[in-house]
């Protein structure tokens, strides 16, 4: 699953990526006829969520590029404001 997730960020166009962890939990397997898709509808379902990734990943680059003009670029904004005294 890490190896998966890897490529996903990869394909989507991910500079790079800070830590990943993975803690080895097994998901519950539950299967069923009526979930279960067709090789078309999970390619359909795939190209989608891959649209999906790449909206979202340049919504995130636009709000990142928007808090550097507002705080600066060497500055995140959630820095602790200077003691006055």
């Amino acid at each position: 699953m890490v190896a998966q997730g890897v490529r996903i960020a990869r394909e989507a166009g991910a500079k790079r990526l800070g830590t990943l962890a993975s803690d080895g939990t097994k998901p519950k397997a539950n299967a069923s006829r009526h979930k279960a898709m067709s090789c078309g509808r999970m390619r359909s379902e795939e190209k989608r969520l891959r649209g999906e990734i790449t909206a979202l990943t340049a919504k995130a680059a636009a709000t990142d590029a928007a808090e550097d003009r507002e705080h600066g670029v060497e500055r995140r904004g959630d820095e602790l404001p200077q003691d006055a005294g």
